[in-house]
């Protein structure tokens, strides 16, 4: 009976241990979710960063090789090199400022896809040398590369301002 009571009370110490997790760490599937998240967080600084810098190899370097581009009133762009256009006429507009800011992140459970969503400030001149401000918000998703890197596989954004089209009705 002592020897029963013995193993009957080792099964719950295991039992508890192994149901037990660590509030600041959330784990899925054996990925570490939260500290992707951090992962994907400071990449999005970088990004901002590199943005506000116009520095368009580094900011074009997050971008994987087939990236989906998808700005708001314009096609479908496919590949970095179709995107670093896009992105290298904004950097060069002597009005341009873009700011974001984050709203969520989520990890996938097995940790190789993640998206994140938010809000968007971009200021430009339009030809007439007007600064034109727009805001909007996004989403962005990533794929984590065999060597850990994410690299971001869609870029989708799309404006708060009413469509030219619908205020045409």
């Amino acid at each position: 009976m002592k020897k029963s009571f013995l193993i009957l009370l080792s099964l719950l110490a295991l039992a508890t241990i192994s149901c037990t997790r660590r509030a600041d760490v959330r784990e899925v599937g054996g990925v570490n979710v939260e500290a992707e998240r951090a992962n994907l967080r400071n990449l999005d600084s970088k990004l901002l960063k590199y943005a506000q810098q116009k520095d368009l190899k580094s900011f074009l370097a997050v971008y994987a090789d087939d990236v989906y581009v998808f700005p708001p009133n314009a096609p479908l762009l496919t590949g970095r090199e179709a995107g670093g256009k896009l992105w290298s006429e904004l950097f060069t507009n002597p009005g341009f400022d873009l700011t974001w800011q984050l709203t969520q992140i989520e990890v996938s459970r097995a940790g190789d896809l993640a998206y994140e969503s938010g809000t968007y400030k971009i200021t430009t001149k339009d030809s007439k040398g007007r600064l034109m401000t727009d805001r909007g918000k996004f989403i962005a998703i990533f794929k984590k590369q065999t060597n850990g890197e994410w690299k971001q596989m869609v870029d989708i954004w799309n404006s708060d301002q009413p469509s030219p089209i619908a205020t045409t009705r």
